[in-house]
């Protein structure tokens, strides 16, 4: 992948990426736009990935997509946007959250970006509610998100195979 992004102009900052069958599986995003050695140990957050670089987007189809953006008039929706991005650090957890998550939560570790990409999602919307840190609660979205049409979550989940019921959006 380095290659073909070696070639792209520096203007270039978004990637719609419309991945053919099995390959929707597959997560483009932590995709590498450098080569590291095998035999070196690698700090995860210094590696380049490409959503480091570009901002990615999916399609199902070109069709599609050139009809979506000719609706859209080249623009994203302008209202009705909810986005969440709580934090994790939190040492002074109530009863419902420890039987809601378990000991789980002593392992999760704060998303160092996710206030700023909610933040940042925000600019594109005229009627907006961001909803960060402490602010992240679950009563807080159910009460909010019955008005909006769009919802983004940048936060954990957790995810129960066997008990799909029991998957679980972490809020703060």
């Amino acid at each position: 992948l380095n290659k073909p992004i070696a070639l792209m102009d520096d203007e270039v900052n978004n990637i719609i990426i419309i991945p053919n069958k099995g390959l929707f599986h597959l997560p483009f995003d932590l995709l590498l736009t450098d080569i590291y050695p095998e035999s070196e140990i690698l700090n995860y957050k210094k590696i380049s990935y490409l959503i480091k670089r570009f901002a990615i987007s999916y399609d199902y189809s070109v069709s599609i997509m050139h009809g979506r953006l000719k609706k859209q008039h080249g623009g994203p929706p302008k209202e009705g946007l909810l986005a969440i991005a709580p934090k994790y650090q939190i040492t002074d957890y109530n009863e419902e959250e420890i039987n809601e998550i378990g000991h789980f939560r002593d392992y999760l570790v704060d998303l160092e970006y996710n206030a700023i990409e909610a933040k940042k999602i925000g600019n594109y919307f005229d009627v907006k509610e961001i909803l960060v840190d402490e602010m992240a609660t679950k009563n807080a979205f159910l009460l909010k998100a019955k008005d909006k049409s769009i919802i983004h979550f940048a936060m954990h989940a957790f995810v129960d195979n066997e008990n799909s019921n029991e998957s679980k959006l972490v809020f703060y």
